[in-house]
C-alpha cells in the first residue's frame, strides 16, 4: 500500500489522571501545527482527540485513528511518542504494522526506518507508566492514612473549573452565533475569526484552534440543552 507522506491525521491525548494540565490539547497541537504543517508542509485531513490512559491496550478513539489512516492512506501524527501509547508492546506492533506514523519531537526520523530508536522510546515510556503508578498509590495511601478524604478536593476544584468553562461558553455563544451568521460556520473558519479579532481563549494568552472551536461548541450546545430542558419543566 502506498501511503501519501504529506496527507496526516493528527491524535491528541490527555490521560484520566490530570494529564491536562502537564501537556495539554492545544500544547500538543501546536506542536504538531508547527513541526509538521507549518515546516514541513503535511496537510492534516482529520484530527482524533481522545481522553484516555497511554497505558491501557483497548482504546477505541487510537483504533478510529488507525483504521482512519488505513482507510485513506494517511500518516498518523502525534506530539510526542507517549501520547500515542506508553506500552511498547502497541508501540512495536504499530512499527511492524503497513501504517506510517511520525512524532514531532523527533519530525525528522521515520520510526519505519529506525524501529530500534523508537522501541528503546517505548521501553522508557512504559517505565515512566510504572512510575507514575507507583508514585500514585504511594501518595493516595499517604494521603489515606492522614485522614485525607480522597478526590474531595479534586471534585470541588472539577466543579469550580466546570463553572468557570459554562460561565465563559455562556459569554461566547452570542459571539459564535453572530460569526455564523457572517458565514464563519466551520471551526477552522471560526478559530481564524476569533484569532484575527484577538477574542481571548478560556486559557488566557492561548489561541483558538479547531479543537478548542469543537470543545466549545459542545459545551455551548449542552448549556442550551439545560436551558431548553429547564424551561419545559417550569410549571
Amino acid at each position: 500500500m502506498t501511503h501519501d507522506m504529506k496527507k496526516a491525521v493528527s491524535l491528541l491525548r490527555v490521560s484520566t489522571d490530570g494529564q491536562e494540565e502537564r501537556y495539554g490539547l492545544e500544547a500538543q497541537h501546536n506542536d504538531i501545527d508547527r513541526r509538521f504543517v507549518q515546516e514541513r508542509d503535511y496537510t492534516i485531513v482529520k484530527e482524533f482527540v481522545e481522553v484516555d490512559s497511554g497505558g491501557k491496550y483497548d482504546r477505541s478513539i487510537l483504533d478510529q485513528a488507525i483504521d482512519y489512516c488505513r482507510r485513506h492512506r494517511a500518516v498518523l501524527l502525534v506530539a510526542d511518542l507517549d501520547r500515542l501509547s506508553r506500552r511498547l508492546l502497541l508501540i512495536a506492533t504499530l512499527l511492524e504494522s503497513p501504517i506510517h506514523f511520525r512524532v514531532a519531537t523527533y519530525p525528522d526520523m521515520n520510526p519505519k526506518e529506525n524501529p530500534e530508536f523508537f522501541q528503546m522510546l517505548g521501553i522508557v515510556a512504559e517505565i515512566q507508566l510504572k512510575r507514575i503508578r507507583a508514585s500514585t498509590k504511594a501518595g493516595l495511601a499517604v494521603a489515606k492514612s492522614k485522614g485525607v478524604i480522597l478526590g474531595k478536593n479534586g471534585k470541588i476544584l472539577a466543579e469550580k473549573n466546570k463553572n468557570a468553562a459554562n460561565e465563559f461558553a455562556a459569554k461566547m455563544a452570542p459571539i459564535i452565533d453572530r460569526l455564523k451568521m457572517a458565514g464563519f460556520k466551520s471551526e477552522k473558519k471560526l478559530a481564524k475569526a476569533l484569532n484575527r479579532k484577538r477574542v481571548p481563549t478560556f486559557r488566557p494568552g492561548s489561541r483558538w484552534h479547531s479543537t478548542t472551536i469543537h470543545n466549545l461548541l459542545k459545551r455551548i450546545a449542552r448549556l442550551k440543552a439545560n436551558a431548553c430542558a429547564l424551561a419545559i419543566h417550569v410549571p
